[in-house]
Formats: structure tokens, C-alpha cells, sequence
């Protein structure tokens, strides 16, 4: 098939036309545009391949989310336009999402807060998706608040520039458990928190975890 390719591009007036334009043979020719169609053909199937495999990590994903919250996911026809990838409705799995997280801070969080000045008790609430906090400075409070949907990624451990901050300025005591630790991190910085127990990180890791990945597909 290659040979019949190879000669009918040959005798071709674009080959022709292309030889005598670059000053190369008409068989160097076929021979550059054989090997490039080949490389885009490779490219392709590479591609395809790719995005298979990516599907398929998402929806892998988005069974152990409905797994987890004892959601029958044969039970939800995709009806939702913005699961763009055939995954399941999501409005019961959103919804028990949410439900995890309210119930997790229903009565607040008691946290460790780590930055560059130390750590503080705080008592975490949830308001919609927004985690808010504050602290007492001066004889009065400092109000703050991140919003869940601002934030990028989870960091597991004490990674960050506010862990090791703290860590370096008091070498000898009070360093925080790495197995209690983990960072929100967002595009204006990173909440650090320090836990009472790696099964209590765990947990707030998993919940924040699964509502960043309902977030990313635009359905909450």
C-alpha cells in the first residue's frame, strides 16, 4: 500500500510543483510527506488513547465519589447538561456532598491555623461554601473567610511556607504532626490547618476533596 502511496505521489503535479519549489527530488519529497503524514497519524491515535484514558479515570473517580455516599449511580440518567462527559445526574450525589460538609461543620471546627507569625486555636463555620474564621487581636476580633470554590488543589502533610515557618522558628518543640496536617491551596494563598488526629485529617481531606471535584465540573 506504501509502494502504491509512494508512486501515485510521485507522478503527482503537487510533488512536482513542491520538488522544484525546494530544489529536492521528487523521491525525497514523497518521502518527507509519507513520514509526516505517518507522524500525524501517530499523533492522533496517541491523542485518542489519551483521552480514553482520561475518561475513564474521571468516571473511576465519580464511582467511588457515588460509592462513598451510598448513591446508586445506575439509578441517575445523565440529564444534567453540564456533565459534559456522560457522568451520571448529579444533583443526588451534589447534594450529598453538601449534606457531609454541613454536617462537618455543623457546630464548627476546632482547628490549629498555621502562618509565617504561628499557629492559633480557631473554631471553623460554614456558610454556604465559604470556610470563615476569627481571631482576637487588640481587644477585638479579625474576621476571615475562604471560599471552598477558590481553591486549587489539597496539600497533605506540612509542605507549605507557613508549616515550615513555624517549624524553623521553634526547632526544639510545639512542630506540628505531619499526619495531622494539610493545606487548602488557592490562587491567593493556602489555609494551614493542623487537626487533632490523622483520622480526622483524613476525613476533612476527603470531604473538601470531593466538592473541589464536583466544583471542577461546573456542578455546584
Amino acid at each position: 500500500m506504501l509502494s502504491y502511496a509512494s508512486d501515485a505521489l510521485t507522478n503527482s503535479g503537487f510533488v512536482a510543483s513542491l520538488s522544484s519549489s525546494i530544489g529536492i527530488d521528487k523521491q525525497g519529497v514523497v518521502s518527507i510527506v509519507i513520514g509526516a503524514s505517518l507522524v500525524i497519524l501517530f499523533l492522533g491515535i496517541y491523542l485518542a488513547v489519551s483521552c480514553c484514558n482520561r475518561n475513564e479515570k474521571d468516571s473511576l473517580e465519580y464511582t467511588a465519589i457515588y460509592e462513598e455516599y451510598n448513591i446508586n449511580e445506575a439509578s441517575n440518567v445523565n440529564t444534567n447538561p453540564l456533565f459534559s462527559r456522560g457522568h451520571p445526574s448529579n444533583t443526588q450525589l451534589t447534594q450529598a456532598v453538601l449534606n457531609k460538609l454541613k454536617e462537618t461543620f455543623q457546630y464548627g471546627k476546632s482547628v490549629q491555623l498555621y502562618s509565617t507569625k504561628g499557629k492559633r486555636s480557631v473554631i471553623i463555620y460554614l456558610l454556604n461554601s465559604e470556610l470563615r474564621w476569627e481571631t482576637y487581636v487588640n481587644n477585638g476580633t479579625k474576621k476571615y473567610k475562604l471560599d471552598l470554590k477558590d481553591v486549587m488543589y489539597i496539600e497533605v502533610g506540612k509542605k507549605t511556607k507557613n508549616f515550615l515557618s513555624v517549624i524553623n522558628n521553634n526547632p526544639t518543640g510545639g512542630s506540628p504532626s505531619e499526619t495531622n496536617c494539610f493545606s487548602l491551596v488557592s490562587n491567593i494563598g493556602t489555609l494551614d490547618i493542623e487537626v487533632s488526629s490523622q483520622k480526622e485529617r483524613d476525613e476533612l481531606v476527603k470531604i473538601f476533596s470531593d466538592f473541589i471535584r464536583l466544583y471542577k465540573r461546573n456542578v455546584v
